[in-house]
């Protein structure tokens, strides 16, 4: 007797909805991470 197809399905796509959302995560936090940012000359900012 084989496994039921309801077992595999409770079991396999939560997994692979984990798996996705952590490629999403990793992607868009890496993403973020390595984004280039403005950097400012000190001699040019003003002190109030």
């Amino acid at each position: 007797m084989g496994p039921s197809t309801s077992g595999l399905v409770m079991c396999y796509i939560p997994l692979a909805l984990v798996i996705i959302g952590f490629v999403v995560a990793a992607y868009y936090t890496n993403k973020q991470a390595t984004a280039a940012y403005l950097r400012v000359d000190p001699t040019t900012v003003k002190d109030e």
